[in-house]
């Protein structure tokens, strides 16, 4: 101690010596501490005063600044080369799947104008699927949902469908409540289009060029890969595959199909990262059609989620359907009829 009334053998010596030599405390002279005095408020207010100023010091001193944290990369990016890798993958994993099940929803608002007339149409449609890759076959099973424009009145209809490359496409039409056979050439183009292999280098070039925005998110479970396409580029992309591919359609309904000019398109598909099946794939966007002067702008949204990968192995139409299913063209002949 540096107190000549606190020699080293005093009781204490160790608590003066060290209060002091942090600053803590100060003798009444240099030379003498007045252990034996009583300590008055204003000593006991500078005492407490010096301690909590050595606290906050030493707290300085020895814990580390903290560094400003690193923000986590964000999940979403427009990697290229893994965007090429997780597409590839998943149509990879898609040509090899033999079956599944989806569930769609779309929702979709029409409005027709023809002339001074101007008609708003909106639908809903849901639909069950199953589908069997190889050899290709197909059962939808919905409804869409609707309100009459001019009086108001709900309207729901039954869609059902049937393809097999076995026994062809039929479909059942609700208003005369009978099924429906499409000719053979509609639907052999289709079954021809399913088994092409498709190169996914090629298709994501394809998609990348009318995607004004393509990026892929990152999660714990799922890869989700999102578009924006410009309409003008998606038209013409549009033009180019129904120009590739021969429907049988005569060169009429081909110029009339080729007058849809597409607006902005969101296309998002949802990936499991440890599958790399398909599990969602969701579609927004809009279009309009000039076909002789009727003016239809449409906006769709629809979600597809597939399911029960593999679990299914056949479709097998119904004898009922096969027997009382009447040619496509009869409907068409009825409807002529009645105009």
């Amino acid at each position: 101690s540096s107190f000549d009334d606190v020699p080293e053998d005093n009781e204490y010596y160790y608590y003066v010596s060290a209060l002091y030599e942090y600053g803590i405390i100060n003798g009444v002279s240099d030379t003498e501490f007045g252990v034996e005095n009583s300590i008055t408020r204003g000593q006991l207010a500078t005492v407490i005063f010096n301690v909590m100023n050595e606290l906050i010091e030493e707290d300085t001193e020895t814990v580390e600044p903290t560094e400003p944290k690193e923000e986590q990369p964000s999940t979403t990016s427009q990697d290229t080369a893994l965007l090429e890798t997780v597409f590839t993958k998943a149509i990879e994993k898609q040509q090899t799947t033999t079956s599944m099940k989806a569930t769609m929803t779309m929702t979709q608002s029409m409005e027709i104008e023809e002339g001074e007339e101007q008609i708003k149409i909106d639908t809903n449609t849901k639909m069950d699927m199953s589908i069997v890759n190889k050899p290709m076959q197909f059962f939808a099973d919905g409804t869409i949902s609707t309100v009459d424009p001019t009086t108001g009145k709900s309207i729901e209809m039954p869609l059902k469908m049937y393809m097999t490359e076995k026994d062809g496409m039929y479909l059942y039409e609700g208003t005369t409540k009978s099924w429906m056979k499409f000719p053979s050439d509609m639907y052999e183009e289709l079954l021809a289009q399913s088994g092409t292999q498709i190169n996914a280098a090629d298709q994501l070039k394809m998609l990348q060029q009318f995607a004004t925005h393509f990026t892929i998110q990152e999660n714990e479970d799922y890869y989700t890969l999102k578009l924006t396409g410009a309409g003008d580029k998606f038209t013409a992309l549009v033009e180019e595959q129904l120009s590739a591919m021969n429907l049988g359609l005569d060169e009429e309904v081909l110029a009339e199909m080729k007058n849809m000019k597409f607006g902005n398109f969101n296309y998002e598909i949802k990936i499991n990262k440890k599958t790399f099946d398909i599990e969602e794939m969701v579609m927004d966007f809009g279009m309009g059609i000039n076909i002789e002067g009727v003016v239809m702008d449409i906006e769709s949204k629809s979600t597809i989620k597939y399911s029960d990968f593999n679990a299914a192995t056949t479709i097998t139409i119904p004898a009922e359907v096969l027997k009382n299913a009447k040619p496509i063209e009869d409907l068409d002949a009825l409807d002529s009829a009645g105009q």
